[in-house]
């Protein structure tokens, strides 16, 4: 059975075995997040902290948690459990996330904070601004745009479901090309053409969930990006697969349809085990590295593992060893190498990506 037709699966999910099962993750019971309150708290492992909130249509709701070493998630639950919102911005350990929020229907919603690597040390948050106020029309207009573009996805998928190739149809733009994660190329003509009928929909079970949706609105025309998880059930099997997924929409005739996509496969890694080495060790590797003339890499040590970073100290990425001279950033493929001259001084740092391509980075202090 092949599901070339499924298209926030890439065409071709069916061809990708991968059997990631989640581990369940402990709740602390919800508390009542106040407007104006402020605390801190210390979170670690898989603990997920949350709180409920009252919140009104078109009401601008303001949250900023201010982190103290760890990396959280901050995570928006509509009243009827789906998520509606989260964020997790590329700043490190430090520094504040913020979430603006605009509900489009009144009743209580449920606030989450969660470590974005449940393997990382315990560390504290502290909740900076809990605040509403009337929504601008800006933000109304781009909750609302969310919101359409987000049910076109689950209308598809729910099309996809039940084999009805009529619905699918006409969420699809007539030009609407795709881009796989494979590197295959699809138009609307072999998405319909392998459309299941409703026998073959029947047979397999598919649940998609959705994160991280981001909007861009150009008028007539939309930007939407998401994570997309997903699991299919097959008689006895199940595959799971995490993809992001960057859509274009036109709007025709006042409906968004998918004009073009892109999907990239996000890859589950297995760490490597870390090896515990010397501090004095970890220490030869601080210092600087010229990776181009004015584009430095500084390279710290806390005595267990590596911190790298460019210009922002705030976006320090923990790198851990693997070997005496090999690095891994957990999650990642990437690899970090420094070289010694033959009488043990460090002389180099070498990053290879994930398709083994690498970046050298003499050490200048």
């Amino acid at each position: 059975m092949q599901t070339k037709h499924k298209i926030n699966q890439s065409l071709f999910i069916f061809g990708l075995m991968l059997f990631i099962f989640g581990a369940a993750c402990p709740l602390v019971q919800a508390q009542i997040l106040q407007t104006g309150k402020t605390f801190e708290r210390e979170i670690g492992g898989a603990e997920r902290h949350s709180y409920n909130v009252q919140l009104k249509k078109d009401e601008a709701y303001n949250l900023v948690v201010e982190q103290r070493g760890v990396d959280v998630v901050l995570r928006v639950y509509s009243p009827d459990g789906s998520l509606a919102a989260d964020m997790d911005t590329p700043n490190g350990t430090q520094g504040d996330e913020s979430l603006l929020f605009v509900p489009l229907v009144s009743g209580n919603y449920r606030i989450e904070i969660a470590l974005l690597n449940i393997d990382a040390p315990k560390g504290k948050y502290f909740i900076k601004t809990v605040a509403t106020r009337a929504a601008t029309g800006t933000e109304r207009g781009k909750a609302q745009l969310k919101n359409d573009l987000m049910t076109v996805v689950r209308a598809l998928d729910d099309a996809n479901n039940r084999g009805d190739k009529a619905a699918a149809m006409s969420l699809i733009a007539d030009d609407y090309i795709n881009a796989s994660a494979a590197g295959g190329i699809f138009d609307k003509a072999i998405v319909l053409n392998e459309f299941p009928d409703s026998k073959e929909a029947g047979k397999i079970k598919a649940t998609e969930t959705y994160s991280n949706v981001r909007v861009r609105d150009y008028g007539e025309t939309a930007l939407l990006s998401f994570i997309n998880d997903s699991q299919i059930q097959a008689g006895e099997q199940t595959l799971n697969d995490r993809f992001r997924v960057i859509q274009i929409y036109r709007r025709n005739n006042g409906k968004w349809q998918i004009a073009a996509q892109q999907s990239t496969l996000i890859k589950k890694v297995q760490d490597p085990p870390i090896v515990k080495l010397d501090p004095k060790v970890l220490s030869t590797y601080a210092g600087q590295y010229e990776i181009a003339p004015d584009v430095i890499l500084n390279v710290e040590s806390d005595g267990e593992k590596l911190l790298l970073f460019t210009k922002n100290e705030a976006n320090k990425n923990a790198w851990y060893p693997m070997s005496e001279n090999t690095f891994f950033y957990k999650g990642g493929a990437q690899r970090t190498i420094f070289v010694r001259d033959v009488n043990g001084k460090v002389t180099e740092a070498i990053h290879r990506s994930d398709d083994g391509q690498e970046l050298k980075a003499r050490k200048i202090k």
